[in-house]
């Protein structure tokens, strides 16, 4: 990076420290006239314009790194959430399938996709891709939980579904209290004793939003 560039960057970097936004991407464009194809000079504009909330200026930002870096995971990646955050939901998803395809062991990628296909209204892609990840690492508690959560909310059939791969987790990482929170989930309408055991052990999550529903969940078992 030419000098001058690295003294427009860093003077944008302390405008931002000061929660000067709109004069630190006036700095930062100057920059990047004069390293126009320098990748983390563009990755610092995307990044601002997402705190600015301007999806529009962060998509651009985005599409000046892939002409730069065009495989380069990550930068699809935040093409798939600029895209996304200007209401761009089916291109989001495009973008973010090939992402997890590039990398295929991203949970955080897998999740932002399975949330756009939801959204989309497209839930057998959304579990054919959480399945994906299960039969990759079939006792792994992040991607049985993730497939669980899905499962939970397609009804009878969904909560029976998921109870076998939760045992299966509780059999490897028999203290995986969101594993516990799950299951508990699944068979509180067939077994209530059994859900309620679940649930109690739950309740130890330092996770407050584990503890709490296992809490509710627990109060709501006792009573019935």
């Amino acid at each position: 990076m030419k000098p001058s560039a690295k003294r427009l960057f860093a003077q944008s970097r302390a405008h931002l420290e000061k929660g000067e936004v709109g004069k630190a991407v006036h700095v930062l464009k100057q920059a990047i006239a004069e390293e126009p194809d320098d990748v983390s000079l563009w990755a610092e504009m995307y990044r601002q314009c997402m705190l600015a909330k301007s999806p529009q200026s962060a998509l651009s930002a985005a599409r000046e790194l892939r002409r730069i870096a065009p495989t380069e995971p990550n930068y699809i990646y935040m093409h798939g959430i600029a895209a996304l955050t200007s209401g761009q939901a089916q291109e989001a998803a495009t973008l973010l399938e090939e992402a997890l395809q590039r990398l295929p062991q991203a949970t955080h990628v897998r999740r932002t996709l399975v949330q756009v296909l939801e959204a989309l209204k497209k839930p057998e892609r959304a579990r054919e891709i959480l399945q994906e990840a299960v039969d990759r690492a079939p006792t792994d508690p992040v991607a049985v939980n993730d497939l669980a959560v899905l499962l939970l909310k397609q009804g009878e059939q969904g909560k029976r579904d998921a109870e076998p791969l939760l045992r299966r987790v509780l059999s490897a990482h028999p203290d995986d209290l969101a594993t516990h929170l799950n299951l508990a989930l699944s068979l509180a309408d067939r077994d209530a004793e059994a859900a309620l055991e679940h649930a109690d052990r739950a309740k130890e999550s330092p996770e407050l939003a584990i503890r709490e529903q296992a809490q509710r969940l627990y109060q709501l078992l006792v009573r019935h």
